[in-house]
């Protein structure tokens, strides 16, 4: 969708909203509507053409914040008007009187302790690197019946980023899982679909759907993000997560990195 058209179509929306709340609020909620439907996101590496399905998409936070940015803007925008007009109207008297000077008082000088608050204050973040197995090898070669390892697609620097840091995904937890595909053969690799799996069929764990890329050129390469999100009554037990490249066309797939971690009440 073309970011222009998207933006122009929320501003509209903004500006009918209920006559309820402030615009910022409603934005946001308009914004996360938008981004709710769309979690994974694809960057491109090394300036490749990779169709018209490839670029950073809006997710739930992305478009939320969108929103609220412009409901603020409309918000702030009323709130002047209304300061200026409450100015015009009762404008002060000018005091006329004798002037009086106050004493000065000199206040004692603080130094202020050295502190990191950024680092204090930091979301902990951790990263989970995975197994590399063959097709047949990993938790759902049941399903890969059919398909053939290719040598042309290559996932580098798989990891999961654990959103707070205990090793594992909590209640309510969000985490990403991220990685690199690149095309190392020499021909064009068309419609392929980066796959991140929930191969231990955990129901309290859901995974943004796949995007479609529709080809990725020889030598070049994208970056793909999907988040992992825990609901609230999840668990103690273990997620087991699978991330490949498919190309269905062609019953070909990548390589197959997996994730082992615990699950936490």
């Amino acid at each position: 969708m073309n970011k222009k058209l998207l933006l122009v179509s929320m501003c509209g929306l903004l500006l009918v909203g209920s006559s309820c709340g402030t615009y910022t609020g409603s934005g946001a909620m308009l914004g996360a509507s938008f981004g709710s439907t769309i979690g994974s996101a694809i960057g491109g590496i090394s300036n490749g053409p990779y169709g018209s399905d490839v670029g950073t998409l809006i997710g739930l936070a992305g478009g939320a914040l969108v929103g609220a940015g412009i409901g603020n803007a409309i918000d702030n925008a009323n709130q002047k008007k209304m300061e200026q007009q409450y100015a015009d109207q009762y404008t002060q008297p000018q005091y006329t009187g004798p002037q009086y000077s106050q004493p000065q008082y000199s206040q004692p000088q603080y130094q202020p302790e050295t502190q990191n608050y950024t680092t204090m204050y930091a979301q902990p973040q951790s990263v989970i690197q995975p197994t590399v197995l063959l097709p047949t090898q990993c938790a759902i070669a049941g399903e890969l019946s059919g398909y053939n390892l290719t040598s042309e697609l290559e996932i580098r620097n798989a990891r999961l980023i654990d959103s707070n840091a205990d090793g594992g995904i909590s209640r309510g937890e969000e985490c990403k899982v991220s990685f690199e595909l690149f095309n190392v053969g020499a021909q064009p690799v068309y419609n392929i679909w980066p796959s991140v799996v929930n191969a231990s069929s955990n129901s309290h764990i859901a995974i943004s759907p796949g995007v479609r890329v529709e080809q990725i050129l020889p030598g070049k390469g994208i970056r793909y993000t999907a988040l992992v999100k825990a609901d609230n009554s999840l668990g103690n037990g273990s997620l087991t997560i699978c991330v490949a490249a498919v190309v269905p066309d062609i019953h070909t797939i990548s390589l197959v990195y997996q994730f082992t971690i615990p699950t936490y009440r």
